[in-house]
C-alpha cells in the first residue's frame, strides 16, 4: 500500500493509518457536502479543485465524466 506524505512542510514522516483514515473520512464528508451538497457553483468548484485531482473520474448511470468541469456539470445535473 501507498500512504502519501503529508503536505505539510514540517512533517517529516509518513502518515499513520490513523491518519490516512481520519483523512479520508474528511475528503469523503467534504466530496459529500461541499460538492455534491452545495448549491453556491463558486464555492463548490473551489471544493472540487482542492480535493480531487485534475484529471478525476466520476460515473454514474448516465456516463463518465472526467476533470474538474465535467464533475462540476455532473453534480449540477444530480441536483437539478
Amino acid at each position: 500500500m501507498n500512504v502519501r506524505w503529508s503536505a505539510d512542510p514540517q512533517m517529516d514522516r509518513p502518515a499513520s493509518p490513523a491518519e490516512t483514515g481520519a483523512a479520508s473520512e474528511m475528503r469523503i464528508v467534504r466530496n459529500l457536502h461541499e460538492v455534491f451538497g452545495e448549491r453556491d457553483s463558486v464555492r463548490r468548484t473551489t471544493t472540487i479543485e482542492a480535493i480531487f485531482d485534475r484529471d478525476c473520474v466520476f460515473s454514474d448511470p448516465r456516463g463518465r465524466r472526467v476533470g474538474h468541469r465535467e464533475l462540476e456539470d455532473a453534480v449540477v445535473a444530480l441536483q437539478d
